[in-house]
């Protein structure tokens, strides 16, 4: 018994050494987000800024995450930040793909 919680709390102690091991990219995947939204959709990151763009990027991890279809993250985005379908669907690809969604 004794051998049994001492080789689980060992685990326990390696899995929480691995995980402060990782290194953090929420910074980095913002930042790449950012990046291809300008590069994209220059217009629409001009005239919504980057604060606006990273939260409505999250909002759309948060929609998927919810199981919305594709046609209705869109829809959603283009309530919220007012643009083209085409624009809209950058937003949420480049959320999909630089934040991980």
């Amino acid at each position: 018994m004794f051998r049994a919680v001492f080789t689980g709390a060992a685990v326990a102690i390696a899995a929480i050494g691995l995980l402060g091991a990782l290194p953090i990219k929420a910074s980095a995947d913002q930042d790449s987000y950012l990046a291809r939204l300008q590069q994209e959709i220059p217009n629409v990151y001009e005239r919504y800024g980057p604060e606006s763009l990273v939260n409505e990027g999250n909002k759309v991890c948060d929609w998927e995450a919810q199981g919305m279809s594709d046609d209705a993250v869109v829809e959603r985005i283009r309530g919220d930040l007012p643009m083209s379908d085409s624009a809209a669907s950058w937003v949420e690809i480049l959320a999909q793909n630089e934040l991980g969604c």
